[in-house]
C-alpha cells in the first residue's frame, strides 16, 4: 500500500515536467486546448509499472513516486490498526468516521492532482474527458495497490454512478469481517465525484468482499438523499439489484400545496 505524504500542487507539477518530459520533442509551452502532434508525445504517460511509477532511492531510505511525491509503503498491519483505532476512540459507526477520511484524502490528492495533468496533457482540466480524467487520477493508485475499479455511467442521467472494486485493501487486510469494510473507498468515491459534478454528492458500499461471496465490492455515487435510502436498504438486507431498482424507480411526485 502507498501511503502518502504532504506536497503542493507545484511541487507536482514540477516533477512532472522533470520525470517525465521528454526534451527532445517538448516545446516547453503550456496549452489550454488540446494538442494534436504527428511524431512523439512530449511526455510519457504510461508509468504505470510498479518499476516505472516507483524511484527507490536506499541510500537516502527514499521512495518516490514519478510525479515526484515522496510515499511510504506499508502493510496490511497500518490498515488494520487504523481501522482498530478509529473502532477504539468510541465512535458507533467506524465505517463513517473511514469515509470522512477517505472524503478528505480524495479532495487533498484532486487539488494536487488538477495542476498536475493538465501540464502532462497540456489541456485545461474542464476540457478534459470524463474517462480520460478518472483513469489518469486512479492508475497510480492501482500501481501503488489500491485494487481495480470498473466505473459504470450506465444510469448517470438518472443520478447513479455504479464503481465495481476488486482487490480492495481493507478486504485483503481485514480478511471474512461478515459486513462492509471499505468505508475509506465510500470517502474517496464521493470526494472526487463532488468534485467532477461541482455539488455535493456521497457514495455507499452496498456490497463487500468481506461480508459476501460475490468476487468485487460494490459502490453507489449519487445524492446524499438516495445514499442514505440505498444504505438502509443495505441494512435491512437488500440486495445490490433491488437497492440499484429502487433507486432508479420513479419518484412520487410531490402534491401541490393547498390553501
Amino acid at each position: 500500500m502507498q501511503l502518502e505524504l504532504a506536497r503542493t500542487p507545484q511541487q507536482a507539477v514540477d516533477a512532472v515536467v522533470t520525470h517525465l518530459r521528454r526534451p527532445d520533442v517538448a516545446d516547453d509551452l503550456r496549452r489550454d486546448h488540446l494538442r494534436i502532434v504527428t511524431g512523439p508525445q512530449p511526455y510519457r504517460h504510461a508509468y504505470y509499472a510498479w518499476d516505472q511509477f516507483f524511484r527507490f532511492e536506499p541510500n537516502l531510505g527514499a521512495i518516490h513516486t514519478v510525479h515526484g511525491q515522496r510515499v511510504l509503503l506499508t502493510t496490511g498491519n497500518f490498515i488494520r490498526a487504523l481501522t482498530e483505532g478509529v473502532a477504539s476512540q468510541g465512535s458507533r459507526d467506524a465505517q463513517a468516521v473511514l469515509e470522512r477520511l477517505g472524503r478528505a484524502w480524495a479532495e487533498a490528492t484532486f487539488r494536487d492532482f488538477v495542476p498536475r495533468v493538465e501540464q502532462e496533457f497540456e489541456i485545461h482540466f474542464d476540457k478534459m474527458g470524463l474517462g480520460m480524467v478518472l483513469e489518469t487520477w486512479w492508475w497510480p493508485m492501482r500501481a501503488a495497490g489500491w485494487g481495480s475499479w470498473h466505473v459504470d455511467f450506465r444510469h448517470a442521467r438518472r443520478g447513479l454512478v455504479r464503481i465495481n472494486l476488486s482487490e480492495s485493501m481493507f478486504v485483503r487486510a481485514l480478511g471474512r469481517m461478515g459486513q462492509p469494510v471499505c468505508g475509506w473507498y465510500s470517502g474517496m468515491f464521493a470526494g472526487v465525484f463532488s468534485r467532477l459534478a461541482r455539488r455535493d454528492l456521497a457514495a455507499v458500499e452496498v456490497s463487500c468482499v468481506a461480508a459476501t461471496s460475490e468476487a468485487s465490492c460494490t459502490f453507489l455515487v449519487g445524492t446524499p438523499t438516495r445514499v442514505r435510502a440505498a444504505r438502509e436498504a443495505r441494512d435491512q438486507g437488500a440486495q445490490v439489484d433491488e437497492i440499484i431498482q429502487c433507486w432508479l424507480a420513479p419518484q412520487p411526485e410531490r402534491a401541490a400545496a393547498t390553501t
